[in-house]
């Protein structure tokens, strides 16, 4: 039986007063395709939320196949 299992990550680092060195947000179980205007929207919604601005965005993406 082959089971295969994906996961996709998105961490949004801000800087803001309050932490000048960044503060990352991590995202899980994200959809596995997305456009580039859905991140500048997510990071625009990050921007609100947390008083900072956007200085990054890593996106992982992880294929798991097993077979048992």
């Amino acid at each position: 039986m082959e089971y295969q299992f994906k996961k996709k990550k998105v961490r949004v680092m801000t800087i803001s007063d309050q932490f000048p060195k960044g503060k990352p947000y991590l995202l899980n179980n994200v959809v596995q395709q997305f456009s580039f205007d859905q991140l500048t929207a997510l990071g625009e919604a990050f921007e609100i939320i947390s008083g900072g601005k956007v200085v990054g965005y890593d996106v992982d993406t992880t294929d798991h196949v097993a077979v048992a």
